[in-house]
């Protein structure tokens, strides 16, 4: 709660030493790039903003409770889970905010004590919450936060508009940063005004591994393909992508070399043989 995380700020403040928050959304190079955009005025004066931050995660009343689901434990439901993640993304983009008008609800109010359990105990935290939000500046948006976005597996964004031009950024696709801007020549079949896609990528300031042009995802497929050899290993089950399917890979290198070579159809099986 606030008090508690005022004594927390307070302690480390006394102590002298570094504290991190692990908002870890706004690290995004296509946040970091928006951000370096609002900063130089490239919106000019923002009219207003959009938040969001759905989920599908609670969407199935037979969802057990959880300590996510008890106010005693979370401290909060969507509100908190979610929601202070697009916070925070919107108080680094654009600012302090200054005040709230909200709509938090609970909308599955009972759930299964365990799984498979009959009997149910209450719900007391909030599955949605839909806010309407003034900035320090007087600026007027709206935040939308959900576990019940059916279909919806991480859906994190937002959308910013000014008079010279506007952002939106999705989560899902996080390569890419859209931009529009007013100050592009306009024609009558369109010109060159339209939202554009800006190359984010992993453009990351002094980085250097992964290259900067690998997708976000990059890092955690190759923890992926580490697991499962190690699960394969610890449960005996067969290693996937096997020495065999090296070799064939090996092979089809090998008949392309020779194809380029000779200028004919190659069999892989020749190789092999």
């Amino acid at each position: 709660d606030v008090a508690e995380a005022q004594r927390m700020v307070d302690a480390v403040n006394a102590a002298g030493v570094k504290a991190q928050m692990t908002f870890n959304f706004r690290f995004f190079p296509a946040v970091i790039r928006a951000k370096q955009l609002i900063d130089e005025g490239f919106l000019g004066r923002v009219f207003s903003y959009r938040g969001r931050y759905y989920r599908a995660s609670y969407i199935d009343a037979n969802k057990p409770l959880s300590w996510r689901l008890r106010k005693d434990a979370s401290g909060g439901g969507a509100l908190y889970d979610l929601g202070s993640h697009i916070l925070d993304i919107l108080h680094y983009l654009l600012g302090d905010f200054d005040s709230v008008y909200a709509t938090l609800d609970t909308l599955i109010r009972e759930r299964p004590i365990a799984p498979g359990a009959s009997e149910k105990g209450a719900v007391d935290v909030d599955d949605i919450a839909l806010l309407q939000t003034r900035m320090a500046d007087g600026t007027l948006g709206t935040v939308e936060i959900s576990r019940m976005g059916t279909g919806l597996a991480n859906d994190l964004g937002f959308e910013i508009y000014g008079d010279k031009g506007a952002i939106r950024f999705n989560a899902t696709d996080p390569s890419w940063l859209e931009v529009y801007d007013t100050r592009d020549a306009g024609a009558p079949l369109g010109g060159m005004r339209g939202f554009k896609k800006l190359e984010t990528v992993q453009r990351y300031d002094g980085a250097k591994s992964p290259d900067w042009t690998m997708p976000p995802g990059f890092v955690r497929a190759h923890a992926e393909c580490q697991y499962q050899f190690l699960r394969a290993i610890d449960e005996d089950l067969p290693a996937s992508p096997d020495l065999a399917a090296g070799l064939h890979n090996q092979a089809v290198m090998a008949a392309a070399e020779r194809s380029s070579a000779t200028q004919q159809w190659v069999q892989v099986a020749d190789i092999v043989n």
